[in-house]
């Protein structure tokens, strides 16, 4: 008689057991599918001539029309999927008004072609975004180099900003004004007046 009621109360917990093991097994796999990105802006922006900025490595050809700043940003999707980033802007922080940022859609005379800085002591592509809307590939790393264009010296400060379509409550961009304020947002604003 024990040992009847210790097999049926092996079988009776036996599916409890399993759910639990299903439970769990759901648990690992959504926490493996996670959006999550890791992004380093770099800490310095830099002042650059419109001369500088050309479609070819051998000699400086303006494609901007005014004076500008560099920065970048690096950004490690470590995840197993895609992530979107979008609403990728800098802007005057004061005022919350958008400065021209280079893209390749932007800077339609530029096509398929590379841009190039000219430094003093040399010659570096650039890796300006195709728009300011993208895809983050799966486990990988992408560089952003931006290229800002402001209206002469209307703010001491730049701020850069991007997001990605993850709904959060905190992190969020306080200097959007539009329904996308609701997902998550990297930035970061600098201080011209520190510029090297």
């Amino acid at each position: 008689m024990a040992k009847k009621m210790l097999n049926n109360s092996i079988f009776e917990k036996f599916p409890i057991l399993i759910s639990l093991f299903a439970l769990l097994i759901s648990f690992l796999a959504l926490y493996r599918q996670r959006k999550q990105i890791t992004v380093t802006f770099q800490p310095n922006i830099y002042p650059i001539s419109k001369e500088d900025v050309s479609m070819t490595s051998l000699k400086r050809e303006s494609i901007l029309d005014r004076d500008a700043y560099k920065t970048s940003v690096g950004i490690v999707n470590s995840s197993p999927l895609d992530i979107g980033f979008f609403d990728l802007r800098v802007f005057n922080p004061e005022t919350n008004v958008n400065y021209y940022l280079a893209t390749k859609k932007s800077l339609a005379e530029i096509g398929n072609n590379d841009l190039y800085l000219h430094y003093s002591d040399g010659v570096t592509k650039l890796e300006i975004p195709d728009k300011n809307h993208g895809v983050l590939k799966a486990n990988s790393y992408t560089t952003l180099d931006i290229i800002i264009v402001t209206n002469g010296k209307d703010s001491n400060k730049i701020g850069l900003a991007f997001k990605i379509p993850k709904s959060v409550f905190f992190g969020r961009d306080f200097f959007s004004v539009t329904n996308r304020k609701k997902f998550k947002a990297f930035g970061i604003i600098y201080d011209l007046s520190k510029t090297i």
